[in-house]
């Protein structure tokens, strides 16, 4: 019911409108009202963000994707933790977020070198020089489960089944 839909963009531009502008506005009752759309957020990319208002959580991130075969969206988070300076993973079919030196042992990284090689693959990079030292709490985080069989046994605790398939899962 826009006096301005379709109308070309010449004429838009006359009328001090943005020709790129998709509309959405309406005026109820005396007051401008605007249509603002719900945009989701896209798999697989990484969302970061800070939690000023939560004492425990400092950073909050998450990463979702669609399971191609049951067509569910299954969700990961990243906490990093404000009083530890852990890192802490969140997994589907896990009641309790783990620390992340143990979800690599769960998956069959078994020292902290190959760990941290598969975070920074070069020790020498001014990334890897200038967070290297903050994953020491992390890594001290995940004592006593220091190979992949007491990792899983571990996490099996916190599954929905308590079961080692969804600890895998």
């Amino acid at each position: 019911y826009c006096l301005l839909h379709g109308k070309p963009q010449e004429f838009l531009r006359q009328a001090g409108e943005c020709v790129y502008d998709n509309g959405g506005y309406f005026i109820v009752s005396g007051a401008e009202k605007v249509l603002i759309t719900k945009q989701e957020q896209a798999f697989n990319t990484l969302y970061i963000t800070p939690q000023p208002a939560d004492p425990k959580i400092k950073l909050f991130a998450t990463i979702a994707c669609l399971d191609p075969k049951t067509r569910q969206v299954k969700r990961t988070t990243l906490t990093y933790m404000r009083r530890t300076d852990t890192i802490e993973v969140g997994l589907p079919m896990i009641r309790k977020s783990v620390p992340v030196f143990i979800l690599f042992r769960a998956l069959g990284y078994q020292n902290d070198e190959e760990i941290l090689r598969m975070i920074f693959p070069d020790f020498e990079s001014p990334e890897a020089k200038m967070l290297m030292d903050k994953l020491q709490p992390s890594i001290l985080d995940a004592h006593p489960f220091l190979n992949t069989y007491t990792a899983i046994q571990y996490m099996k605790t916190l599954s929905k089944g308590f079961s080692e398939a969804h600890v895998l899962e």
